[in-house]
């Protein structure tokens, strides 16, 4: 776990955060010069501006346990007979956005208030956050950012430097996976034992070496996706494997490869992007940080762990009683964003039941994306196009009135249906996204940058308007 607070001199400069009973780690930080000035685990300090610090602390957890926050005069750790001195009644120190997660890193932080299920935002690549929609998943990885850990099964000719280079999370915790060996052809590599379907994803950045490369089965891990970091590109997929290659900034790529079928699979550098000739390449590699083994035929965000498996919980967003807010008659509904991974996924506005619901559907099939409106147990309107790819952001509104359906994607009118009839008067009342409740197998997977209900049919012009990209 990571605890991490803001914290401010205002009198007193050294704030002691003892979570020894709750996850045995403790560490004093200088609020008046921003440094940790003793601790017995991971802990850093980091400048947010106007005299404020975020401090955090890292540690493992063995039983259930309490974080207490001392004041204190004195840069070191406080024994328990050394906490307690005379106060002026004055002095002491500003506190403000507490957070305890999972992981060995502090995320970003989010207020909460008197509940814990709040959206996860996703920030990726874009100055406008998405929230992430996702199924439940386990990273089955142990020591997930910890490649030098004896978790991981090292090749005679490699070695592990850690904590080489800044990782994606912002802080120096990513290893470097280093040739030890002028060895003319030799396979460096990290493996991963277990059988069955997986995807295995990896965030990985060049240094001397500019090839990763995510392979399945033989010894010689011959068989897999080599992945160019030197451009964010595939250079070699041996047998079509699912694999994508995505840019997380500052050289980091997030390299994931599916196999239907692998009784263990490797993570290792290559030198030119097709092949394991390593000759005079000692102490030349790459550096790595966050690998996730995952059951499923695609990556979904980052699960950090430790010493066991870690368990995301699938994402459910609903609100029910919104009938005001939805149109009935007629209306718009606009949906900007991308679906994730190769499932079926789809959201329903509804009443509750498979009677009267509209639904935004993307199918695994040819790309397609259809919206159907279903009145008394009946489609009315049925709208469907496959002339996008729905892993991009799209911008999509759907207009229904009587005998007028309409589908809009990107600025553009792509399909209509002029015969059908739409919702009595407070039919449609909820929104459900991750688990509809009248269709528990249509959940919907995506990253989400708006949805918003109009309780009129939009105009041609204004439609256009509203989902050019």
């Amino acid at each position: 776990y990571t605890i991490s607070i803001y914290a401010k001199a205002s009198g007193y400069n050294f704030l002691f955060i003892n979570a020894n009973t709750m996850f045995n780690a403790k560490a004093t930080f200088n609020l008046s010069n921003g440094t940790v000035t003793d601790s017995t685990s991971t802990a850093s300090i980091t400048d947010a501006g106007n005299g404020w610090y975020r401090c955090t602390l890292t540690g493992t957890a063995s039983n259930s346990g309490i974080t207490v926050l001392y004041l204190q005069t004195n840069s070191t750790i406080s024994s328990a007979t050394d906490d307690t001195f005379s106060g002026n009644g004055t002095s002491g120190f500003y506190l403000w956005g507490a957070q305890l997660v999972e992981g060995s890193s502090a995320k970003t932080y989010f207020p909460t208030t008197d509940r814990l299920d709040i959206a996860r935002v996703d920030y990726t690549n874009s100055s406008c956050p998405s929230i992430l929609v996702e199924p439940q998943r386990t990273n089955l990885l142990t020591y997930s950012e910890q490649f030098d850990n004896a978790a991981w099964t090292k090749r005679s000719n490699v070695t592990i430097d850690s904590n080489s280079t800044t990782s994606p999370d912002g802080t120096t915790n990513a290893d470097k996976i280093r040739i030890t060996n002028n060895s003319d052809v030799d396979y460096g590599v990290l493996a991963i034992k277990t059988s069955g379907s997986y995807s295995l994803s990896v965030f990985a950045k060049k240094a001397e070496i500019g090839y990763l490369f995510i392979g399945k089965d033989n010894s010689y891990a011959s068989d897999g996706v080599f992945f160019n970091l030197n451009n964010g590109t595939i250079s070699q997929n041996t047998n079509n494997f699912v694999s994508s290659i995505e840019d997380y900034g500052n050289g980091w790529y997030r390299c994931t490869a599916y196999f239907p079928t692998i009784s263990y699979c490797f993570i290792s550098p290559s030198v030119n992007g097709t092949s394991f000739t390593f000759n005079n390449q000692q102490n030349n590699g790459l550096y790595i940080w966050g690998a996730q083994l995952e059951a499923g035929s695609y990556a979904t965000s980052y699960v950090p762990t430790v010493a066991s498996s870690v368990t995301r919980n699938a994402d459910v967003i609903s609100k029910t009683g919104i009938s005001s807010l939805i149109g009935q008659t007629e209306g718009t509904i606009f949906y900007e964003g991308s679906k994730i991974g190769l499932d079926t996924s789809e959201f329903y506005i509804s009443d509750g039941t498979y009677d009267n619901f509209f639904r935004l559907q993307y199918y695994l099939d040819s790309n397609v994306i259809f919206a159907v409106t279903n009145v008394g147990g009946a489609t009315q309107g049925f709208l469907t196009t496959s002339a996008y790819n729905v892993s991009d952001n799209l911008k999509i509104a759907i207009k229904y009135k009587t005998n007028d359906f309409a589908l809009w994607i990107n600025g553009t009118e792509v399909s209509t249906d002029t015969s059908g009839i739409t919702f009595a008067s407070n039919n449609l009342n909820r929104i459900n996204l991750g688990q509809p409740d009248n269709n528990p197998s249509g959940v919907f997977k995506g990253s989400i940058k708006a949805i918003a209900f109009w309780k009129t049919a939009l105009t041609n012009t204004e439609l256009a308007t509203l989902t050019t990209i």
